[in-house]
């Protein structure tokens, strides 16, 4: 196989959210590399392999993969600078190392690249809520739930809107939008922990939704 071939094996493996597949898809990322050192894909493929291992296998330290994670996403973007996905891989790792404000670059950067590209909309509003601009953070969030509507990680952005909507004392809004946030955990579990915390904030920590 070449390196192409390898990339599309390992997005196969990072599609499918495990820990087991992150670890897989990383191992085919790592190979096409070895062919093609200069794959723009394959680094940007590695470093989504590694998310995919913190992100879903509940990982004890994570500081490590964003490290690694934010080192590949750099070589893909320095490959390919028109790639709004490095962009908004760079604003994860951001995210999490505790940058807020590359967050927010990288995820505005990810949009100017392309206007209907979803997720980077998503971390946007994620970046402006944790800068306290909930309002801003709303749009953000509502534009990409517009644009991926069937979203599958839409159990996460409801609960960041939820989010918003509590700072914004529009508590309501806000306890529709948990549940349905909730609702959407209950179909895929993977995402279960990010949601609990959110829930948590809204409903304080002694509320415990149970699935059907």
């Amino acid at each position: 196989m070449g390196a192409w071939d390898y990339c599309q094996r390992g997005f196969w493996h990072v599609h499918k959210g495990t820990r087991a597949d992150g670890m897989a898809a990383y191992g085919l990322f790592e190979q096409a590399l070895t062919l093609d050192p200069n794959l723009a894909d394959a680094h940007l493929g590695l470093a989504r392999a590694l998310i995919v291992q913190w992100d879903y296998g509940a990982v004890e330290d994570f500081a490590p993969f964003v490290r690694q994670a934010r080192e590949s996403a750099l070589q893909a973007a320095a490959l390919d600078s028109e790639n709004p996905q490095a962009q908004y891989v760079l604003a994860q790792t951001s995210h999490w190392a505790g940058d807020v404000g590359a967050a927010i670059a990288h995820a505005s950067r990810a949009i100017e690249l392309n206007g209907n590209f979803a997720l980077g909309h998503f971390y946007l509003g994620i970046g402006l809520s944790l800068d306290g601009r909930h309002e801003a953070a709303l749009e953000a969030i509502e534009t990409g739930l517009r644009l991926s509507p069937r979203d599958p990680r839409a159990s996460t952005w409801l609960a960041n809107k939820a989010r918003a909507l509590y700072h914004l004392r529009r508590y309501e809004e806000a306890i529709e939008t948990a549940l349905a946030a909730h609702k959407r955990t209950c179909r895929d579990t993977r995402f279960a922990r990010w949601q609990r915390e959110n829930l948590a904030l809204v409903f304080g920590p002694l509320f415990r939704p149970s699935c059907p």
